[in-house]
């Protein structure tokens, strides 16, 4: 900085700059940092030049708080003795690459290379106003070499993080996946060329992995926006008719019950047909678990599966059960469920689960979030069973039969693609809808076709070796969520048994006829959990429970407690609304309001949202008003849907 090189140095003489004041915040605020100090490594490669610009043509910088004059060099940083930004002036280019792409205020930024020293500084600087800024870099020494002034003047800011080398990436996604994503619409990446030139493997698999992880949060966001009153007003009912209906269970009464043997997950991709005689051949010797959508094929061809599972909150499955006898089938559902599906088809029993996530967030803390709704169903429940989901039947499915204990899955019909530019397996419900409309001027394959150019298609590696096979953005997200979970699950063999769908990392991938050197060892289990009450439709207190809560002991008075508790908390929540229009703090008596109300208060997400994004638009005023009426109206709707559960003889018997 001051006209000489600086090596990469010991951490030491680098946290000596530091103004001790200063380090004890950032590190209080950001703990994590001071494991970049943690290693005596240096990487003499590494260094730090002073180019031909100087500190005085900055603004709004504090030179008292850093050793730096305004009469020093800013510096940039060499490589191999290689520039990875200009020797010249890398505040101007800097500049240029902040002008050269159009931000918003609410877009997550993510600076790619930092071997251009001002650059985060600068960044600060021009985005002031974005939440949510993160410098990821190849290299890990980097971070001392830069700490002092450039990397803390940075990283005084809230929202702001590093992230660098191989060790600390895994810190980035823990981040991003406790991010809320409701703060940001866009991403923006402001990239140093010379630094990805260096390693443009790990650049390009961060930026792809961020991309796609951004995509799988929007879509999860703009899914509760549409859903959310519906899936709290499922839940609810579920938990009401949970006390009122014979033969209703926790998936929480068989975890780790299958521990030993082995499954099969069966999906309805256009392969699944082609492995029926492979599903027949092992039928006996693992626990089959069918999506609803493959229902139809399995009974179809003989093959009856141990359960069933579903998760749709509206009407639109039950095509899938349609003229089929489910009366000796568990049904596993998840608590969003509708209920009038689960009415509507009678099967043996019904086996409930909760969706829920649980985000680590950068300080390494675990928060457990459920579906809108979820908190009271804990509450009267008890511990009903806690899946994951990434969207898709099959992936709640799969994550189920982990939380059964199953180590070994095999996967059928997990096509993830548009496997010979088909959609679904022949002989499921979408296939027989489609086969109505087939004439002397349409045929099954164009309708095919048709459905398939309305998507956002795209290429991915198929389970052939050096091939592509079609596939679209809602597939893709489904095909990440299984590759995410495959590489963080241990102790659990995972195999795709496909012919020309998707490639999932993480599984092994291989064709049916190469079934049986994976099912060789296995024998026949004799069905062994058909004794459990579930598959029996016997009574739940012959289930022996681990824990009691006070609700469930007397499934009568917890049914009508229930209720009571919901149509009061509707009602008063309503008259609420009505008693605050005039109140200048009515916003601040909302969110008291709804902190004791936890289940309800996530109706109202989408305009909450909107208000947070435009609080500097919007009068005091405007925003209340806005708030109220989406609550009455969220509210209002709610307790249209809960009203006829209301009624004692509601439920069949």
């Amino acid at each position: 900085m001051t006209g000489k090189s600086t090596q990469a140095e010991l951490p030491h003489s680098i946290m000596s700059q530091i103004p001790e004041s200063l380090e004890s915040e950032i590190f209080k605020r950001k703990p994590y940092l001071k494991n970049y100090f943690s290693s005596t490594q240096t990487n003499n490669n590494l260094a730090l030049l002073p180019s031909k610009s100087h500190w005085k043509s900055l603004e709004n910088f504090s030179f008292s708080d850093f050793a730096v004059s305004r009469d020093d060099c800013i510096d940039y940083v060499s490589y191999n003795e290689k520039s990875l930004a200009s020797s010249y002036d890398p505040t101007k280019q800097a500049e240029r690459s902040l002008a050269s792409i159009p931000f918003k205020p609410s877009d997550l930024v993510i600076l790619l290379g930092l071997g251009n020293p001002i650059l985060p500084h600068l960044t600060n600087i021009y985005l002031a106003k974005n939440p949510v800024i993160l410098a990821i870099d190849a290299m890990e020494e980097i971070v001392p070499l830069l700490w002092s002034p450039y990397l803390i003047s940075y990283l005084q800011e809230p929202g702001r993080h590093l992230f660098c080398g191989d060790k600390f990436i895994q810190l980035l996604w823990n981040y991003l996946d406790g991010l809320p994503i409701e703060r940001l619409s866009g991403i923006k990446f402001i990239k140093n060329t010379a630094s990805i030139q260096l390693a443009p493997e790990f650049y390009h698999e961060i930026e792809t992995k961020i991309r796609e992880l951004f995509s799988s949060k929007m879509s999860d966001l703009l899914t509760k926006f549409e859903f959310e009153t519906l899936w709290t007003s499922n839940i609810l009912k579920n938990s009401i008719r949970y006390f009122s209906t014979d033969h209703c269970y926790k998936i929480s009464n068989l975890r780790s019950e299958l521990s030993g043997i082995p499954a099969m997950l069966v999906s309805a991709g256009p392969s699944l047909r082609s492995t029926l005689p492979m599903i027949h051949a092992v039928r006996n010797k693992v626990f089959l678990l069918s999506c609803d959508t493959s229902l139809k094929v399995l009974l179809n061809s003989g093959i009856v599966p141990d359960a069933i599972y579903t998760l749709d909150a509206q009407m639109n499955s039950l095509f899938h059960f349609l003229g089929e006898d489910l009366s000796e089938i568990p049904i596993f559902a998840d608590m969003v469920t509708s209920p009038y599906l689960l009415d509507s088809l009678r099967p043996k029993s019904v086996v409930y689960s909760m969706t829920a996530k649980f985000i680590q967030d950068a300080r390494g803390e675990w928060k457990r979030e459920v579906t809108s709704g979820g908190e009271i169903a804990d509450e009267y429940l008890g511990e009903i069973g806690d899946i994951q989901s990434g969207g898709s039947v099959a992936t709640t499915a799969f994550d189920a039969l982990r939380y059964l204990g199953c180590e070994h899955v095999y996967f059928v019909g997990q096509d993830l693609a548009y496997t010979g530019r088909e959609i679904h397996s022949t002989g499921t419900h979408h296939n027989e809808k489609w086969l109505s409309l087939v004439s002397r001027k349409q045929s099954l394959e164009k309708i095919n076709e048709a459905v398939v150019r309305k998507r956002d298609t795209r290429y991915v590696e198929s389970i052939q070796e050096n091939k592509k096979v079609l596939t679209d953005y809602v597939l893709d997200l489904y095909r990440y969520w299984f590759e995410e979970s495959a590489s963080s699950i241990e102790g659990m063999q995972l195999v795709n048994l496909g012919r020309k769908g998707a490639r999932i990392k993480g599984m092994i991938n291989d064709s049916p006829e190469n079934y049986e050197k994976y099912f060789r060892e296995y024998k026949n289990h004799n069905f062994p959990w058909k004794m459990h009450p579930i598959w029996k439709a016997g009574k739940l207190d012959a289930i022996p429970t681990k824990e009691q809560n006070p609700h469930t002991k007397d499934s009568s008075n917890a049914k009508n407690l229930l209720k009571i508790k919901i149509w009061k908390d509707i009602n008063d929540s309503l008259q609420l609304m009505k008693e605050i229009v005039k109140d200048e703090n009515a916003i601040s008596k909302i969110e008291a309001w709804f902190r004791e109300k936890s289940y309800l208060k996530r109706i109202y997400r989408k305009s909450e949202i909107y208000i947070a994004r435009h609080r500097d638009e919007m009068s005091d005023e405007k925003k209340k008003s806005l708030l109220l009426n989406s609550i009455t109206k969220e509210l209002s709707i709610l307790k249209r849907k809960l009203y006829p559960m209301m009624d004692e003889d509601f439920f069949p018997g």
